[in-house]
């Protein structure tokens, strides 16, 4: 069952995501936004192993036309960089053909995408809470804990906050694996 394949291969296209996610600059939110479409799409209909990676890619794409600033998008070449494999032995006339192909190819699975999710990409993350409780503000100067001793340096509300939005992206991020 190809549904079956995909629950097999999800954390290694994840993991694969969040390692072009960091390699494109994205936020880390477009990458769970990717995997929610991921998820969408594979609930709707199977997807043939051997194009898992290239509508994940395409997921990112599309979460990143969402979510990310226009000039942080990665361009279709991009993509195509990633989806190329090196075959040294093929001629550069060979090789730009490849490219051709895998453009026109993003751009339909692209468009059967947005077919499959009918157009609704609007998705919530954990990340977007997280984002929205700290700009609405959830620590405050007066929920400063008492040092138990008197000597004991106070610490500072950023230095709190700081270590509270990377504890809950480290969590958000293993949770994104299930």
């Amino acid at each position: 069952d190809e549904k079956s394949e995909y629950v097999k291969y999800r954390r290694i296209l994840v993991d694969w995501l969040a390692d072009i996610q960091l390699k494109f600059h994205l936020q880390p939110h477009t990458t769970h936004v990717a995997v929610m479409y991921m998820d969408r799409i594979m609930q709707t209909r199977a997807v043939p192993r051997d194009s898992l990676q290239i509508v994940s890619l395409v997921c990112l794409l599309i979460a990143s036309k969402y979510e990310e600033r226009e000039i942080d998008v990665p361009t279709i070449d991009m993509l195509v960089q990633e989806l190329k494999t090196s075959d040294v032995t093929s001629s550069k006339e060979n090789q730009a053909k490849e490219e051709q192909r895998l453009r026109k190819h993003i751009v339909q699975i692209e468009i059967m995408i947005l077919n499959r999710l009918k157009w609704d990409l609007s998705e919530y993350t954990p990340l977007h809470f997280l984002a929205h409780f700290l700009h609405k503000g959830v620590l405050f100067e007066n929920d400063m804990i008492d040092s138990i001793h008197e000597n004991q340096e106070q610490p500072s509300l950023k230095r709190i906050l700081k270590q509270f939005k990377r504890y809950t992206n480290f969590f958000a991020e293993l949770a994104l694996q299930d």
